[in-house]
C-alpha cells in the first residue's frame, strides 16, 4: 500500500493532501539515510537534515509540505532544516570509547521502532540494537512486541531485548536481558570500537543509562 492510499484506508476524503517518499501529494525523492544525516530531494531542492533516521526525514518533509501549502519560501525552510536541533533522546549520536551510540530512547511505538531498525539495517559495519519495552500498549502489548521482533528477524538483526516480553521476542530473533545492568555487561562482552549501537525504548525504561554507564568502573 502506498502513502497516497492512506486516506482511503483510514476512511478519510480521497482528495486529502498527504506527503511521503514512496507516493504522496508532496513527495520527497532519492532519500539517503546516512549514519549522521539524512538527505532527499524535494522538487529542485536538495534537503539535508543533520540527524539520521526516517523520523527526522519525515518531519522535514512534513515541514516542506506545510510550507508549500502556506506559500512560504521552500529555500528558507530547507536552510533552516539544515540547522535543525532536536531534543535529547531523538536519534542523538554520541561516541564513547570508539563505540558510536544512537540514543533514540525518548519514546517508542511499533512504527518508530520498526523505522529505527530499518535505518540500522542499512548502515555498514558491525551494529547492535538494544530494544526496551514499549509502554502503554494495553492488551495488544505482547502482539506488538512480537511484531517488532519479527521485523528485526526479517532485517537480519538480532537485538538485545529488555522488558516483560523480552524472552518471547528473543525466541524470534536475538537475546534477552533481565536488567539494564545485565544488558550493559552483555554489550561490554561483545561490542568493540568502531561498532554502532542503537538504543530504543519508552522513556520510562531509562535505556540511555547504557551510554552514561559505558565507561563507569563497575561496568568494565
Amino acid at each position: 500500500m502506498g502513502e497516497q492510499a492512506a486516506p482511503l484506508v483510514l476512511g478519510l476524503r480521497e482528495d486529502l493532501l498527504v506527503y511521503g517518499f514512496a507516493e504522496g501529494t508532496f513527495r520527497g525523492r532519492e532519500l539517503e539515510l546516512g549514519l549522521r544525516e539524512s538527505r532527499f530531494r524535494y522538487g529542485r531542492l536538495l534537503v539535508r537534515v543533520p540527524y539520521p533516521g526516517l523520523g527526522p526525514a519525515y518531519g522535514a518533509l512534513a515541514a516542506l509540505a506545510a510550507a508549500e501549502v502556506l506559500g512560504l519560501s521552500l529555500e528558507e525552510v530547507a536552510e533552516r532544516l539544515s540547522r535543525l536541533t532536536l531534543p535529547p533522546g531523538r536519534m542523538e549520536m554520541r561516541e564513547v570509547g570508539g563505540v558510536t551510540f544512537v540514543n533514540d530512547a525518548y519514546n517508542a511505538n511499533p512504527l518508530s521502532v520498526k523505522a529505527g531498525l530499518r535505518w540500522l539495517a542499512a548502515q555498514p559495519g558491525r551494529k547492535w540494537a538494544v530494544l526496551g519495552e514499549m509502554r502503554e500498549l494495553g492488551r495488544e502489548s505482547l502482539r506488538l512486541h512480537l511484531e517488532v521482533a519479527e521485523e528485526a528477524a526479517r532485517l537480519g538483526l538480532s537485538p538485545l531485548y529488555l522488558g516483560p516480553h523480552a524472552r518471547r521476542q528473543a525466541a524470534l530473533s536475538g537475546e534477552a536481558a533481565e536488567s539494564l545492568e545485565e544488558a550493559l555487561a552483555w554489550l561490554k562482552a561483545r561490542v568493540a570500537p568502531g561498532d554502532l549501537v542503537y538504543l530504543k525504548a519508552s522513556r520510562a525504561v531509562g535505556l540511555e543509562r547504557i551510554v552514561e554507564l559505558w565507561d563507569a568502573p563497575f561496568s568494565s
